[in-house]
């Protein structure tokens, strides 16, 4: 039996010296839903400590120190749960160190990166048998290659936090930014994002956008940045790959969770969840003329995106989201409905 109410101990970027314009990615979600779900929830920021732990602010020099910081925090805090993020400075030693100090506590791993990119393939090898279990922001098969006896795989969407999204915009008639993009500060035209955007500006030039990247305007962060999402109608997601079934980046959680119409390539299927309460396109014609479509008919923008906001706030909760990391990490039977592909690999 779980206890109702557990000590997590969170390995990676949260919160921290520099992450005050980063308020709304992935772990201060989870510290919230976590949280509202009766749990205490402790962060130590890897990069922040190796950092601290040396003359010369150094990561690399001060990555010794850090580990052993970590294994003294932990058997002090003595959690029921350990959680590591993208925390690539602590070793697969130390995480054995701490099985052997703690025994009785589970190690699970979160993943948020693309399947298609070589760095992060090797990250999720690297860990296979030293956690329990990965929950990875991708579905299906391809997960399999990263699971073993020892280490189970499954899917977890970008989380939605009603603390964090509680933009309306689907209530709105007056909104000054028509479609709202923001992504990487991309320089290569052969990059299929940039590709996209620069194919697509010109045939919507009566459509009042805000590029953020791609070529565009340099990079918001912070507070400025969901001043942007609250002006606007509809946001464009553009994933780094449209290959993998339901991954996406998390604006498209955020576009969603804040009343957003959201345009997302067909490919991650995500139409599987959300039916026609989002806009799914084929390639840039097929973009066009759907986003013009809904440039012109704002009751039928405001409809669609309010369905969407609803299913988002209730599939993609990050309080349901934590609560099936309990379920996993605890091989307790699921404790509510899970909307998402809940196939375990490995075990």
């Amino acid at each position: 039996m779980v206890k109702a109410h557990l000590k997590i101990f969170y390995i990676g970027s949260c919160q921290g010296f520099h992450n005050a314009d980063r308020y709304y990615l992935i772990p201060q979600r989870m510290l919230n839903g976590f949280t509202r779900l009766g749990h205490v929830f402790y962060a130590f920021n890897d990069r922040d400590v190796a950092r601290a732990s040396t003359i010369f602010n150094s990561s690399k020099l001060g990555r010794k120190s850090m580990n052993q910081k970590l294994v003294k925090d932990c058997v002090a805090y003595r959690p029921d749960l350990i959680i590591l993020g993208h925390c690539t400075l602590v070793t697969n030693d130390t995480l054995g160190i701490l099985r052997e100090k703690l025994p009785d506590t589970p190690i699970i791993y979160r993943n948020v990166d693309p399947l298609n990119y070589q760095q992060n393939r090797d990250d999720l090898s690297n860990r296979i048998d030293h956690v329990d279990w990965t929950f990875i922001t991708t579905a299906g098969k391809s997960l399999e290659s990263f699971s073993s006896k020892k280490t189970k795989v499954t899917h977890i969407p970008n989380p939605v936090d009603k603390a964090i999204d509680v933009h309306r915009n689907f209530g709105q008639d007056t909104l000054p930014i028509d479609l709202f993009f923001a992504g990487s500060v991309l320089h290569n035209r052969e990059d299929h994002r940039q590709a996209l955007i620069s194919d697509l500006l010109p045939k919507i030039s009566n459509v009042t956008t805000r590029i953020i990247g791609a070529g565009q305007e340099d990079r918001v962060f912070g507070a400025d940045y969901y001043d942007l999402l609250a002006q606007s109608k509809m946001g464009l997601c553009l994933n780094k790959t449209n290959n993998e079934y339901l991954y996406a980046s998390d604006r498209f959680s955020q576009y969603l969770g804040n009343g957003l119409l959201t345009f997302i390539h067909e490919g991650p299927r995500f139409q599987e969840l959300f039916g026609d309460a989002i806009v799914t396109y084929r390639s840039v014609e097929d973009l066009t003329e759907k986003l013009l479509k809904f440039h012109g008919d704002d009751a039928l923008r405001k409809q669609t995106a309010e369905r969407a906001h609803t299913l988002a706030h209730d599939m993609f909760d990050v309080e349901k989201i934590c609560q099936y990391m309990i379920d996993c990490a605890f091989s307790v039977k699921p404790t509510q409905d899970y909307a998402w592909d809940t196939t375990v690999y490995g075990g």
